[in-house]
């Protein structure tokens, strides 16, 4: 059928014909029963031919995908999108992600994609092993490809270069990526069969194999082969033997001689090192060694017979994804060599401006020196050349080695960690080389990374001793450059001037010094004058403020065209020197790429960095396919690699890495003040002058060199950011913005906190002001990025658009949810509309007031009123349907405390939860002082509510919430072993059903209480505390909508699906009945019916007890059948919304509370809900008729046909049909979840 759109010959089409012709061919040579038993390679040429065979096969599914693209029938080019794209998945992965964008991802809908989509699919056929002409063209709508000029993915230069057709050995590294495939779907057999047979390399008739490489007879012309089978014992096949170790699940796997159980992570590491780093590495050295031997036998019109092992040596380097100079993509995506230092150059500060390992550009300029030798008939030379290229080759594998040592470091021998894996094979690749020169350094390097340690963690000397260890061995390593290695995050270079002198076991610090040889010196006390004087400080922060140089070079280089620059710059910093402690220059620059780089080793438990991760990461934890964590440095990266974005570079440096490289300086300065107060008695591990520098510090990086107060032209940080946008906000009265004079002010205010005696000493409560200030300061910080994002939304600067959209939406997922997920939509994942502009204001207003921020702080854009928000309306707003007559939106956002506990739970980040949970951080008391929900929970004036005794009698404490809360965090001893998800659900369901519903009661009961007093404030205050006590009901987050709330409101709302208690808008009954007693209520005290309002808030005290009610029925349905010692966070749920209502049932039913108890509980080691959710559901019935003021139809239950007006509990009726529809219940749920 494609035949008839995409022609062919007069004898059917064209693939048909290969097919058959290939059929038959396989009938005739293989029609006598004995041939493979006869001919040992006939299995590998079937092995080709069917390959052959597979590959026409797809040329009807390509020709079927372009059709459907071609008619727009998105169902049809989606299906044979799968059929097609698996494939290519093995052999070129940027053209699959993009087909996988494209086609699947978005769905084929977008017709102006479809000359980028058919070129990338062009590009792949060569991939698929097929042929423009196999493919032929469409009608007259798309023209057949040219299979002599086309370009394709795996065979064009990114950078101009001319094209060059990768040889059928370069073709090998496909079959490693194949194998590590294979190797992570624990497909053992496929991995053999590919390193066995091959799959990608034709040699002739048949693949070659990565195993015929293994064991080639031409290593033994390479001089250090022995070296390695000298060490492998004699083993003259050690890689071979390495990989059938691991690739076969059934085989020990034997490291150094001894058996080492090996995970399959470990396995699939060892695997394709040991493929790259010694099977390439070796075979490569190999056709060098080849080219050397014969050259001085041959005659002049012989020696061009010489280009092929030198070629054949170069393509196994450089492979199929070569780096660019070499004619290959650069994205890193390949299992070459080449692949492998493209890789880890950018942790060594090593790569060229095309993202590329400078050390491939060296290796490929001296591959050019040799062929021009070799042509040239200078044997000599050539012998020069190949020794230059073995040294070269070897830097990868140091570079390995030293990487495994930083970030293996501490890695428990128990770990399942690939990287391990990894590191035992680098270290082995490498150890013969270094043995030769200095065998104690050499043994140190080896001992760290064996598989079978002693000590019970890996790298135990050190990641300092292991690179000290390596400087002293590469030393004397003749010809051998130092500097290509390049210098590593925390260990710094490895040439012997990086070095200090001493033994590699005690684990030296390394150090570097400047060009000249000598240390620079700076007095360390002297005072910084920052913008004319706006600010000065304490100590020299001259270095820190030159990273503005860095930002001006940046944007400089960009204007100027020089993009290899800039990115150096970036990379490596250019002007801002680091001084040690004794103002002497180390010799290392301040990069603002490392601000980002170190930023998850550094800010792990600090609040913005983690709010930013968890609102940018996807559900594996990346960003754009690297880690979360790097996520500024990820988008920088992306930035560089387009010449239509890289020019904002210079302002996503300042937006990104900067503002976070802030906040890290700020919050560290809190939580040292505090770690010394609760240090010791004495309290003091930290000078105070120190933290005073950090201050100083963050000014410097906020204010920079150049700067001139208020001008914004002068300067390139974040301040001149600032200025240039409180101009156009009209924010800059007096010649300074007002947000630039509020940080300066506050800024000060900091560093004054820490000038007192003792500042962070013993009971010192610095810390706390402390923090009050820094969360002030971060709050101001925003201001620009909002105001810069709204000025680039209204002019549609794309580009700039996603700059401040990644600085400023992450910030709302903290806060606003729903408006987070909208605006990440339109403006992260999607692509910005000038249309959209009024709808993405509004829903950057709508978050001024949960960043902290309001609508006169942001300002009205060139002064238009339109742009301009009411802060009385968005105090006012209704939460809930419940519109308060007092402002307690503060009081309100304390559930966004809850909000970020939740976050910072799940992203492991438990200081900053625990942070949050007992200093507050969102809900402002006053300037200086937070609500925090520790003090909810041990609040005095908790004993005004009458349950409040019940409770702690029932708890035999006072704190019993808190006690709890404290207990998960710290994983005491009734949380010992819970899983992460436990932890979280333990503390954020107690916050919700017991802090909070226990807090909100206190506001009503502190209502009646001021309406019954002879105060002549009673009615204002006891109008305050009904409105707060909605507020801490219902909360900020639920606003005029559902979805985001996190207090025991929306968790009705939450539960009405489960127990068909949702009234016609979607509102839980329950809640409806709460906002009309809460509207009476507030009449009441209008009116001083101070009688009429006990009666209300006795009505409402029942009904904040449903929704922990039906949590409970819920969790003990989902629970029944769960293990002991289950991690699901479901079984501490239960756990949760059962102990908060457990004290009332005690009261009601003591027998019930019995059998609920001991089937929800938590802390035993038997199975939840054992005797079953039917025998739960009945002591809850029990307990719950017991209780005044709850109607069974507000928890899901009939109450009885026969009393059905009739609300009395007591009937005989009533209590049968209740039990029937109980049980029911719990079925339904049961099966609803099952």
């Amino acid at each position: 059928r494609c035949m008839l759109f995409f022609g062919s010959n007069s004898d059917g089409s064209e693939v048909n014909n290969k097919i058959l012709e290939l059929l038959t061919k396989i009938q005739v040579d293989y029609a006598a029963d004995d041939v493979c038993s006869r001919d040992k390679s006939a299995y590998k040429r079937l092995h080709v031919l069917v390959n052959r065979i597979v590959s026409q096969m797809y040329v009807p599914l390509v020709q079927s995908l372009i059709h459907n693209m071609v008619l727009k029938r998105e169902n049809y080019a989606l299906m044979y999108t799968l059929a097609v794209i698996p494939q290519i998945a093995g052999c070129d992965p940027n053209s699959y992600e993009f087909l996988m964008d494209e086609l699947v991802l978005k769905g084929y809908s977008d017709e102006s994609k479809f000359d980028d989509v058919l070129r990338i699919l062009q590009s792949t056929y060569t991939c698929l092993g097929i042929t423009c002409r196999s493919v032929g063209g469409y009608l007259d709508k798309v023209p057949e490809c040219d299979d002599n000029s086309r370009t394709s993915q795996d065979s064009s230069a990114s950078n101009g270069l001319d094209i060059i057709e990768y040889s059928e050995v370069s073709k090998i590294d496909r079959d490693i990526r194949q194998i590590a495939m294979f190797m992570e779907l624990n497909a053992y057999t496929a991995s053999y069969n590919h390193y066995t047979m091959g799959y990608n390399s034709l040699n002739g008739d048949v693949y070659r194999s990565l195993l015929s490489l293994a064991i080639s007879n031409k290593r033994n012309l390479v001089p250090t082969y022995s070296l390695y089978v000298n060490f492998f014992e004699g083993n003259k096949n050690y890689a071979d033997n390495l990989i059938m170790g691991a690739i076969i699940p059934d085989n020990d796997f034997y490291g150094n001689s001894k058996s080492f159980d090996a995970s399959p992570e470990q396995r699939s590491e060892i695997v394709v090192y040991s493929l790259q780093t010694m099977v390439l590495y070796m075979y490569s050295l190999s056709c060098l060694y080849e080219a050397i031997s014969v050259c001085k036998d041959l005659d002049a019109s012989t020696y061009a017979t010489l280009l092929e092992p030198i070629d054949e040596a170069r393509d196994i380097w450089f492979g199929t994804s070569a780096s660019s100079k070499a004619g290959g993509n650069s994205a890193h995506e390949g299992f070459s060599l080449s692949s492998l230092a493209d890789d880890i150059c950018d942790d060594f500060n090593v790569c060229n401006a095309a993202g590329d390992a400078a050390l491939n550009d060296r290796i490929f300029d001296v591959y050019e020196k040799a062929s021009t030798h070799i042509t040239g008939q200078h044997c000599s030379k050539l012998e020069a050349d190949v020794q230059s290229i073995e040294n070269l080759m070897r830097v990868v594998l140091i570079q390995g080695v030293l990487w495994y040592a930083v970030y293996n470091e501490g890695f428990a021998t128990s770990d399942d960690s690939g990287d391990i894996g990894g590191a035992y094979v680098m270290s082995n690749a490498i150890f013969p080389v270094l043995n030769a020169v200095d065998e104690e350094s050499a043994k140190l390097v080896l001992d760290n990374f064996d598989l079978n340690q002693d000590s019970g963690e890996y790298v135990s000397n050190g990641k300092e001793a292991v690179a000290t260890a390596l400087a002293a061995a590469i030393s004397k390593i003749d010809g051998f450059d130092c500097k290509m290695v390049g210098s590593i995050s925390s260990v710094g270079g490895i040439c012997q001037t990086d070095v200090v002198p001493g033994n590699p076991a005690e684990g030296n610090k390394t150090v570097t010094t400047d060009g000249s040889g000598t240390n620079g010196g700076v007095d360390i006390v002297a005072p910084t004058v920052l913008s004319n004087g706006v600010y000065i400080s304490s100590a020299n922060v001259d270095d820190r403020a030159a990273i503005a140089k860095d930002v001006k070079d940046i944007a400089d280089n960009l204007n100027s065209g020089n993009l290899r620059m800039a990115k150096d710059i970036y990379e490596g910093g250019l002007n801002s020197d680091i001084y040690d402690k004794n103002g002497i220059n180390t010799g290392v620059k301040r990069s603002l790429a490392n601000f980002s780089k170190e930023a998850q080793a550094k800010m792990n438990q600090e609040p913005s960095f983690n709010i930013f991760r968890y609102a940018l990461q996807d559900s594996d934890g990346k960003f754009m396919g690297e880690p979360a964590g790097k996520y500024a440095d990820t988008f920088i990266k992306k930035i560089f690699s387009e010449r239509k974005t890289m020019a904002l570079a210079a302002d996503a440096v300042v937006a990104l890495n900067l503002w976070m490289y802030i906040a890290h300086i700020l919050y560290d300065t809190v939580s040292k003040c505090e770690a010394s107060t609760n240090s010791s008695p004495s309290g003091i591990i930290i000078s105070t002058g120190d933290l005073a520098q950090n201050i100083d510090e963050a000014a410097a990086y906020w204010i920079g060199d150049y700067q001139e107060t208020g001008n914004s032209k002068t300067g390139h940080l974040l301040y001149a950011l600032t200025e240039k946008f409180g101009e156009k906000f009209g924010q800059d009265a007096g010649g300074q913005s007002i947000v630039n004079r509020n940080i300066i002010k506050l800024l000060t205010n900091a560093k004054n906190t820490l000038t007192f005696q003792n500042a962070c000493g013993a009971k010192s409560n610095t810390h706390y002001k402390l923090r009050v200030i820094i969360d002030e300061i971060i709050i101001q910080m925003a201001t620009p990025l909002i105001q810069s994002l709204i000025h680039n939304l209204k002019v549609n600067d794309a580009g700039r658009i996603k700059v401040f959209a990644l600085s400023v939406v992450p910030l709302i997922a903290g806060c606003n949810p729903s408006a987070y997920a909208e605006l990440k939509s339109i403006l992260i994942d999607g692509e910005y509309h000038a249309r959209d502009f009024s709808h993405v204001l509004k829903l950057l207003q709508s978050s001024y007031i949960c960043l902290g921020l309001s609508c006169s702080e942001i300002g009205a854009y060139k002064n238009d009123i339109d742009f301009l928000c009411d802060d009385k309306e968005a105090a006012l707003i209704p939460i809930g349907g419940y519109i308060p007559k007092h402002d307690v939106s503060e009081h309100a956002k304390i559930d966004i405390d809850i909000l970020q506990i939740q976050i910072f739970m799940n992203m492991r980040a438990y200081g900053a939860a625990k942070d949050c949970y007992m200093y507050g951080r969102n809900s402002h008391r006053s300037d200086d002082e937070r609500r925090s929900l520790q003090q909810f929970a041990n609040s005095v004036y908790l004993g005004v509510i009458p349950q409040y005794s019940t409770y702690t009698q029932y708890f035999d404490s006072f704190d019993y919430s808190d006690a709890m809360i404290l207990d998960a965090f710290d994983e005491g001893p009734f949380f010992t072993s819970i899983s992460s998800d436990q932890k979280t659900v333990i503390v954020v369901k107690t916050l919700q059903h017991m802090v909070m519903r226990m807090y909100a009661l206190r506001g009503l009961y502190d209502a009646v209480e001021s309406c019954m007093s002879e105060h002549s404030s009673r009615k204002e205050k006891s109008e305050q505390s009904w409105d707060e006590a909605a507020a801490f009901l219902i909360g900020s987050l639920e606003g005029d909508r559902r979805g985001d709330g996190l207090l025991l409101y929306s968790f009705a709302n939450e539960m009405c699906e489960f127990f068909n208690t949702c009234a016609e808008s979607g509102q839980a009954l329950v809640n409806k009945k709460l906002i009309t007693q809460m509207y009476a209520g507030q009449a009441e005290v209008e009116s001083g019916n101070c009688n009429a309002l006990q009666k209300t808030v006795d009505t409402i005290v029942p009904l904040l007890l449903i929704p922990s009610i039906q949590g409970s029925l819920y969790y003990a349905s989902r629970n029944d059948g769960m293990d002991a010692g289950s991690p699901e966070a479901d079984r501490a749920a239960g756990y949760v919304l059962t102990k908060a209502i457990l004290p009332i049932l005690n009261i009601a039913d003591h027998g019930s509370t019995k059998t609920i108890e001991k089937n929800m509980d938590f802390t035993n080691n038997v199975p939840p809900v054992y005797e079953g959710q039917e025998v739960v559901f009945e002591a809850f019935f029990k307990a719950v008729e017991n209780i005044d003021g709850i109607d069974c139809n507000d928890i899901g239950l009939s109450c009885g046909l026969d009393n059905k007006n009739n609300p009395a509990k007591s009937s005989a009726a009533h209590s049968s049909a209740g039990r029937l529809v109980i049980l029911a219940t719990a079925t339904i749920l049961f099966l609803q979840h099952s």
